[in-house]
């Protein structure tokens, strides 16, 4: 575990694809503790209606696995929730053969610590 305001940026690539939209406030809020004010995270994930693709045996591994596919609106809001400041998000279709959903990324700053 990090101490708290002990980092000044969080890189979360496709780290949160498998925490349901209704769950999303826990980690948002984990990046504001552990971030210094003014500190940055950057997130990045599939992109839709926040709906999940259940896997009963998740890429060969015999694992059930959901996947969801967050609305880069609702990653916003819950930042926001969390005491952030957003700086810019994009969203782009899916090019690449093994991509199919839309992919976001989203930055955002700490604005006030928790």
């Amino acid at each position: 575990p990090l101490a708290t305001h002990s980092v000044d940026g969080a890189v979360a690539w496709y780290s949160i694809i498998t925490t349901p939209p209704d769950r999303l406030g826990g980690p948002c809020r984990e990046f504001a503790r552990v971030l210094r004010e003014g500190g940055r995270v950057l997130l990045a994930f599939p992109s839709g209606d926040g709906s999940g693709d259940h896997r009963e045996d998740a890429f060969g591994s015999g694992t059930a696995l959901t996947l969801y596919r967050h609305a880069v609106a609702t990653v916003s809001s819950e930042l926001e929730q969390a005491g952030f400041h957003l700086a810019g998000s994009v969203e782009r279709p899916p090019p690449r053969a093994h991509e199919d959903a839309p992919q976001a990324i989203v930055e955002a700053h700490v604005t006030r610590l928790p």
